[in-house]
């Protein structure tokens, strides 16, 4: 007979946080889709002016556009439904068992997305809105995380 594994007596003082910052992860992200909209913009608005700049500047606000179009995706489409609806709802047995099965490793998806939102949305504070509450999860969880198949 095999038992359920206790929880962690540290989870409790971390759950309210991950679950809050969790649920509003989707929002941050869309506030970082925008500025990086905005300041995509402005550097083609400023990049074209000045000759030297021109073809640098052209390319990196076209970068950055496509940057916010693609985090601002992330954020509606898998975010919003996968780990901060998720995360509202406490229901980390899910967020656990959804991972990316490589061989024997098991890599969770929110861990995955986290980080192509850090990449994408050029390192800013977006990508850490789901980056710290996994991490979390795998420090500190409700239950020990099961890296092997």
């Amino acid at each position: 007979m095999t038992e359920e594994p206790k929880k962690k007596s540290d989870w409790k003082k971390y759950e309210s946080f991950v679950s809050t910052l969790g649920k509003w992860a989707w929002i941050i992200i869309l506030i970082n889709a925008f500025s990086t909209f905005i300041f995509g913009i402005w550097v083609l608005a400023w990049g074209g002016r000045f000759w030297w700049l021109w073809a640098g500047g052209v390319a990196y606000g076209i970068w950055l556009i496509a940057c916010a179009v693609l985090i601002a995706f992330l954020a509606f489409f898998i975010v919003k439904p996968r780990f901060s609806d998720k995360c509202a709802s406490k229901d980390w047995d899910y967020i656990f068992n959804d991972v990316l099965v490589i061989g024997n490793a098991r890599i969770p998806w929110m861990l995955i997305i986290g980080i192509i939102l850090e990449i994408f949305g050029l390192w800013a504070w977006g990508g850490l809105a789901v980056l710290i509450p996994m991490i979390i999860l795998l420090a500190a969880g409700p239950k020990p995380y099961k890296w092997k198949k």
